[in-house]
């Protein structure tokens, strides 16, 4: 038989001395592989560098995941954003619309407003035809504005504008008193000794008939009131209307 050779084991001897005395050396021996050593650190060091590549390659590829999500987000807010924005566009066009429906609703009302304020506003001649206008002594005592015209056999007594009569009575000096309220506190008053063609409570426009002329009917006392104040009706007739 052949003979195994044997394999011979090598020993270190580590030895520690001291400066102070040859006394203290102490000697420390050991035995240890320093390839094995040298393998097993090799080893190591790569399982470490391994695992550390490992690692940051799954922290590379958890950070590629998000980046991607956080487009998907970025790309589904920028959709949104763009919607929100037709939808604002077409807002904004809708409020122009109304915006100038509203203008002219407003407009409109406000041209009805003033053409109705105009109907009920009694500057109006309160004749049909011609008359002539006569005197009053304003210095009298107890004087109150009264227009008193002189009229033409031809000429009726006519509403000074839109509203509701209010009352119809005898008058003393000139024979029937009529009032018409405007509405808006003008009241207007005729005197005249014809027969009334109205009764309390008839609604009544604009050049509407309240005497026929001719005869005995030949004065008109004119007056206004505003807000329960007499004042000149010449202040206000539009004679050439």
């Amino acid at each position: 038989m052949k003979k195994r050779k044997r394999r011979i084991k090598k020993h270190y001897t580590v030895s520690v001395t001291s400066d102070y005395s040859s006394f203290k050396t102490k000697y420390y021996r050991s035995r240890f592989n320093i390839f094995k050593v040298c393998i097993n650190s090799m080893i190591i060091a790569v399982l470490v560098a391994a695992a550390i590549t490992a690692f940051e390659f799954i922290q590379i590829r958890r950070i590629e995941k998000d980046i991607v999500t956080f487009r998907e987000i970025i790309s589904e807010q920028k959709d949104m954003i763009d919607e929100l924005n037709a939808q604002k566009a077409e807002l904004q066009s809708q409020n122009e619309v109304l915006n100038a429906t509203i203008g002219i609703k407003t407009v409109e009302a406000q041209e009805e407003e003033r053409i109705m304020e105009e109907k009920h506003y009694p500057n109006s001649f309160p004749l049909t035809g011609s008359a002539s206008y006569v005197e009053q002594d304003t210095e009298a005592e107890n004087y109150v504005p009264i227009a008193v015209f002189e009229m033409s056999d031809i000429s009726d007594v006519v509403s000074a504008a839109d509203g509701v009569v209010t009352m119809v009575r005898e008058d003393t000096n000139y024979g029937t008193f009529i009032s018409i309220d405007h509405g808006n506190g003008y009241v207007s008053i005729y005197r005249n000794a014809g027969e009334p063609k109205v009764m309390e409570g008839d609604e009544v426009v604009r050049g509407y008939i309240l005497f026929i002329g001719g005869g005995d009917g030949s004065l008109l006392g004119y007056q206004i009131t505003k807000d329960g104040e007499y004042i000149d009706p010449m202040t206000i007739i539009d004679i050439n209307g």
